[in-house]
């Protein structure tokens, strides 16, 4: 079965405008912005937490930070503060001495 020019012409136009999406598309993948600092900062120890601060390379959307407790208990926060690049969410229970972590994005 021979194919029509005009198919051949509409799956040339398909291909080339998916490459040209994934060319123009590709870099703004990795354009996320990272974490520049933190308070408290990794890896640091302190006697009480009442805030926990984060600092973005740019301006932050929707920004999410989730302390857990050694056994992976999430731990209660406030809501987050946007400052420019800045996040301030309170600690909103006591904690415990132990190690926790930090999820962020």
């Amino acid at each position: 079965m021979a194919s029509s020019p005009r198919f051949i012409l509409n799956t040339f136009v398909a291909a080339l405008g998916c490459g040209l999406f994934r060319t123009l598309a590709g870099p703004a993948a990795f354009a996320h912005d990272s974490r520049k600092s933190s308070s408290p900062a990794a890896n640091a120890h302190v006697s009480g937490l009442e805030e926990i601060r984060l600092e973005y390379s740019a301006r932050v959307g929707f920004p999410v930070a989730v302390p857990h407790d050694g056994p992976g208990r999430a731990i209660g926060v406030g809501k987050p503060r946007l400052d420019g690049p800045k996040v301030m969410a309170d600690v909103s229970e006591p904690l415990t001495a132990g190690g926790y972590t930090i999820a962020w994005t």
